[in-house]
């Protein structure tokens, strides 16, 4: 974004005259934009209301005002300061001053300007002058709502803004010529070395001015070493300046003599003839370094004030728009939102009206085969467990018994680690109780180790159980979560519908089976086509006896060894299965011979279908 060009108005006073010019500065170049006087007349407040309505008529800045202050009112005085830190040449200065002065301190207004440092020591050039000589200045100023920002010795600005921007080092001679007096500085660069205020010699009177000459080219020869001062240049520059004076200064100088106008050193949008120099150096002042102000501290900061205001009201409307902006993007995106939600209900409505036969099929197969016997609940409270595992515990074996317990028994480092895992099973909502059964300290390859045993019990088992049904989208929640669980129940129907004679099929043979799978053979074929897909190797299979009797047909004790992961896919695929068998029991070891096999023994019973039961109910 680019900057917006910034705006400084130079104020000078000269008899009952007031000089305003404005200028602008964008990227280093300043262009003048209003350049007037206003006849002070009248009552203090009719020259407050012209000022008022001057300022207005001509758009002028009430920020930015520097104003320039009579340099025959102001004590000019070098020295130099050992110390080049700017709080301590700041003190030394004060108090030198006020030390030298006949004026009580609080009445002193002053400033300076560091001139050169080196080994320690700073050269600078002070400027003093008694308060109430501003004051009288100010307050025409503000009784017009006018607050300048700085007052600056005229010398500081006018005399630069004449000689323009001469080469770095270079030094030069102002001569300033105004109705009744005549100012000379010497400058080096831009900044102000030297400077003498003398009144406006009369014709015949003109030997005023040579002393203060000879002494300036003496000491000018000085800093030079003796260079020619015939090639030195002399600005010389004024309001009605003759031809005659020219003259007088060229024959006296011996030097390169410049007469400069305003529009030699500055571009302008206005009519510059009757500018006065004073008010356009100060209006131009923003491009030099720091400068002399003789406003205290507390002025300068309520001068500052209308600039914090501006500032502060464009931080508030950017800060308006980009809430603006936010809520917009916010609104926008909820909107895109709402959009795609109603795409994807429509979606999924379209797609029910499809798989609704497919459902009403599937569901009295699923009730049958996972009705209250907790189909997937190994799986699950495994899951649960491993999920809130600490890194320094292991667990050596698993077992369980469907409806009931998971007993959980391993080793760890501490009994304190056993103790966080017990609570962290507490914790989490798979499960309603979790307790330490036993825990005892053993050495194993030279290290202590505590073995334990953990307890836990399924918070509820329908919360465990892997629902294959249908899962609607939520009533209420955000956007985000409907829309995922809309796409999820989408992505469902889609697989129903590209498999669906493959799943009728399965299903309706589900339900047949009952009667079939009734005996050992039965089952045997189905647990051993399971334990095949998932990689199990069975040891041995035969049919499961409990109180010493055979339960012929009804139950299925098996072993086998296979590693984690193959053990982990037989209990999915048991979970998955359809064919009417669930897991009752498990136990499972790590191996103690050091390598990852996983010793299991599993009772593998058959569910009942409705239809097997059918005839029971009747």
């Amino acid at each position: 974004m680019r900057r917006r060009a910034r705006r400084t108005v130079g104020v000078s006073f000269s008899g009952n005259a007031m000089h305003i010019v404005q200028a602008t500065h964008d990227g280093g170049r300043s262009c003048v934009t209003a350049s007037f006087a206003i006849a002070l007349a009248g009552t203090p407040d009719q020259r407050s209301n012209l000022i008022k309505r001057r300022w207005v008529e001509h758009s002028l800045s009430e920020e930015n005002i520097v104003l320039a202050f009579p340099q025959s009112e102001v004590i000019m005085r070098m020295a130099t300061i050992p110390s080049i830190s700017q709080k301590e040449i700041a003190a030394m200065v004060s108090f030198e001053t006020a030390r030298r002065l006949p004026w009580p301190a609080e009445e002193l207004a002053l400033d300076f300007q560091v001139l050169a440092q080196e080994e320690g020591q700073s050269t600078v050039l002070i400027a003093v002058a008694h308060s109430s000589e501003i004051f009288e200045r100010m307050a025409l100023l503000r009784s017009a709502g006018l607050f300048p920002r700085g007052v600056i010795p005229e010398g500081y600005v006018s005399l630069p803004a004449i000689a323009g921007l001469p080469n770095s080092g270079e030094q030069s001679i102002v001569v300033y010529i105004n109705k009744d007096n005549v100012m000379l500085g010497l400058l080096h660069g831009t900044t102000l070395q030297r400077v003498r205020h003398v009144g406006c010699p009369r014709p015949g009177a003109v030997d005023s001015i040579d002393p203060w000459i000879s002494r300036l080219l003496a000491e000018l020869e000085k800093t030079i070493h003796g260079k020619n001062m015939d090639k030195q240049t002399f600005f010389i520059a004024g309001r009605g300046c003759e031809q005659k004076w020219i003259d007088f200064f060229a024959a006296r100088l011996k030097g390169n003599v410049c007469v400069v106008h305003p529009s030699d050193r500055v571009s302008s949008a206005v009519p510059l003839d009757s500018t006065e120099w004073s008010a356009l150096g100060a209006a131009l002042s923003v491009q030099e370094r720091r400068l002399p102000n003789l406003l205290s501290d507390a002025e300068r900061r309520t001068a500052e004030r209308p600039q914090r205001r501006r500032e502060w009201r464009e931080v508030f409307a950017l800060s308006g728009l980009l809430c603006a902006f936010i809520l917009t993007a916010a609104f926008a995106r909820q909107h895109s939102k709402q959009v795609v939600l109603r795409r994807l209900t429509a979606e999924h409505a379209r797609l029910a009206a499809k798989t609704a036969p497919l459902e009403k099929l599937m569901s009295p197969g699923r009730s049958a085969l996972q009705s209250e016997s907790g189909v997937g609940e190994l799986l699950q409270m495994i899951a649960a467990a491993t999920k809130v595992l600490p890194p320094e515990v292991a667990f050596n074996a698993i077992e369980f018994e469907a409806g009931r317990t998971l007993l959980l028994r391993g080793h760890c480092a501490s009994l304190a680690a056993a103790g966080r895992l017990v609570e962290s099973l507490q914790q989490s909502p798979a499960f309603a109780t979790a307790e330490m059964r036993s825990s005892s300290l053993q050495q194993k390859d030279g290290k202590e180790t505590v073995e334990f045993s953990i307890s836990c019990t399924a918070r509820r088992a329908a919360a465990l159980r892997g629902s294959r049904a249908r899962q609607p989208a939520p009533a209420a929640g955000t956007l985000e979560s409907q829309i995922n669980v809309m796409r999820e129940t989408i992505d469902r129907d889609r697989w129903l519908l590209a498999h669906r004679e493959a799943i009728g099929k399965k299903f309706e043979d589900t339900l047949a089976a009952g009667p079939q799978i009734a005996t050992a053979n039965g089952m045997f074929i189905t647990i051993e086509q399971i334990a095949r897909v998932s990689g199990l190797h069975i040891l041995d299979m035969r049919p499961f006896r409990s109180d010493g009797e055979e339960r012929s047909g009804d139950a299925v004790s098996l072993s086998a060894n296979a590693g984690w992961n193959s053990m982990m896919a037989f209990l999915w695929n048991m979970e998955r299965s359809l064919s009417g068998v669930r897991l009752s029991r498990a136990t499972m070891r790590l191996n103690s011979d050091g390598t990852s096999v996983v010793s299991g023994r599993f009772v593998v019973e058959r569910l009942q279908s409705p239809k097997a039961s059918a005839p029971d109910a009747a």
